[in-house]
């Protein structure tokens, strides 16, 4: 495997020269209202260019982006950058933030630096583009940030900064960051020390939550207006409806608002308006998110959002102050905080319907609710909501049942092994399908075994998954990409059980040749 690290710096400084020489010839090539001579850009630009960049290629690509400006002479731009200082930072960093803040001063050269307006709507579109979980169009960052106007407004505050972010020329494809180290720059306030454009992400990820949920309160029963008990995938137009009556913003809000939630902190004046909005979430919205969720295809978000709901109450309830190297946990808050009663009844009812609701939204109001517990707080509260065309007389179980999710595998399990977040099932099939233990979904599907698999077991760290099959091999797998590292033999017979050691070091398997083998000749390079 080849590391840039270890590349001579020599080569490295070759290709950027190279780089830089065949962009800026191409860009002069395209710019014939301007007066450039052929030898543009000459040596000596280019070799200061390339000290600048220090090894840097991202720092290259941005002086390319920043020259190729069509509204601007390519010849100032690059004499802009040309007279920056010279960076004697290690690896660059101290010039890749001084050619972002050039760039940045540059772009807004014709507006009043004391202009709050101005630099307020840039911190609040450029710091949703550099704080949203995926990234966003145009019009669905208009969506989401009502109060920045149309996708017309957005493009106006994001036009001169094609140097470092990606912004189409429609208004549907989505705006993206060139490179990370521009947001580690923006949002590093010992490195960008420019308090115009210094982007705190606390403030931004709370600035979102609250867009994400004000934006749902659109959500509302069958908002995509489907038959009752249909099916999704028998829906041929359900793109078009999707995006019709849903639309990005408000799938983005429905499937990332608690993923901004956790990043908000757990003290300030914002908490009290968090948590009155949890609450509504809970008792106004919480089915038709739901609903969403299932026509989008994303359900299993719905346990984890719950999980990050519970993660983020609990740190409010008791906020943490520093003493000294002591913490000091306060009292309990409990105005506004979703009970466990809340959670925990939202986490069963998506588990214990998820596989019809998935298949069918409609599910929800016919089946779920109906047959919750009669203690349910859901059933209660969303007792409008429960279709008329069920009626539940006698036999409603008290509480939830301890089995909490059923999965059915088109073979029969043989083996079973969980490691976190992650379950292996061995089949005897011949292949092992591993499953999310949150959500119970099927994540993938390891096949390689000719027979039964006998049995699974995860190193410590759950990167690693070992498995013994009636085939009479032993296989070490790959748990993030699926692949089979290595395959052993020797066994005259069906092994029964293999198993890693906690330093990986060895593989030990047994099997009914009566026999116990150690295999340590593998390695995982």
């Amino acid at each position: 495997m080849l590391k840039l690290h270890d590349v001579e710096r020599s080569s490295v400084d070759s290709d950027i020269k190279l780089f830089l020489r065949v962009r800026l010839t191409e860009i002069a090539k395209t710019r014939s209202d301007c007066d450039l001579t052929k030898d543009w850009p000459g040596s000596y630009d280019i070799n200061i260019l390339c000290k600048k960049a220090a090894g840097l290629f991202i720092y290259a690509s941005t002086v390319v982006n920043f020259v190729a400006s069509q509204h601007h002479l390519p010849t100032e731009r690059l004499s802009l950058i040309i007279s920056l200082p010279q960076s004697s930072a290690h690896e660059g960093k101290s010039g890749i933030d001084l050619l972002y803040i050039q760039v940045l001063e540059h772009a807004f050269r014709d507006g009043d630096s004391d202009d709050r307006e101005l630099y307020s709507r840039f911190k609040f579109v450029v710091g949703t583009v550099l704080s949203v979980f995926h990234p966003l169009s145009r019009k669905s960052l208009s969506d989401l940030l009502r109060n920045c106007g149309t996708p017309s407004h957005i493009s106006n505050t994001l036009r001169s900064l094609h140097s470092l972010l990606l912004v189409p020329d429609n208004k549907v494809d989505p705006v993206r960051i060139f490179h990370k180290s521009f947001p580690d720059f923006l949002t590093d306030p010992r490195r960008c020390k420019d308090e115009r454009f210094f982007v705190d992400p606390p403030i931004h990820h709370v600035n979102i939550l609250f867009s994400c949920l004000d934006l749902m309160k659109k959500l509302k029963k069958n908002i995509c207006n489907l038959d009752d008990y249909t099916i999704l995938s028998e829906v041929e137009d359900l793109p078009a409806r999707r995006a019709a009556c849903v639309g990005d913003a408000l799938e983005y809000s429905c499937r990332f608002w608690t993923k901004h939630l956790v990043k908000v902190p757990e003290t300030g004046p914002h908490v009290k308006r968090v948590q009155k909005a949890i609450h509504e979430f809970f008792t106004m919205r919480f089915l038709f998110w739901v609903e969403v969720l299932s026509i989008t295809g994303h359900l299993g978000v719905g346990l984890y959002a719950i999980n990050e709901i519970r993660q983020w109450s609990v740190s409010v309830s008791y906020p943490r102050s520093q003493f000294g190297t002591q913490h000091i946990f306060t009292h309990p808050t409990q105005a506004g905080v979703p009970t466990s009663k809340q959670t925990g009844d939202s986490q069963r009812l998506i588990l214990e319907y998820f596989d019809v609701i998935s298949e069918s939204p409609s599910h929800i109001y016919h089946s779920a609710l109906p047959f919750s517990p009669s203690s349910s707080w859901l059933r209660e509260c969303y007792k409008e909501e429960i279709s008329r065309e069920v009626r539940v007389v006698t036999g409603l179980p008290d509480e939830w049942d301890t089995c909490s999710r059923t999965i059915f595998f088109e073979g029969q399990p043989s083996a079973l092994a969980y490691n976190g977040d992650i379950i292996a099932v061995g089949l005897e099939s011949s292949d092992i399908v591993i499953l999310d233990a949150i959500t119970g979904s099927s994540a993938s599907v390891f096949s390689g075994h000719s027979d039964e698999v006998s049995s699974v077991s995860f190193s410590e760290d759950g990167a690693l998954l070992v498995s013994g099959s009636e085939d009479k091999t032993v296989k070490l797998w790959d748990v993030q990409t699926g692949g089979v590292v290595k395959t052993f033999s020797g066994h005259l017979s069906a092994v029964s059980s293999a198993s890693l050691s906690p330093d990986r070091t060895m593989i030990v398997s047994g099997s009914r040749d009566w026999t116990i083998v150690g295999h340590p000749d593998w390695k995982t390079a």
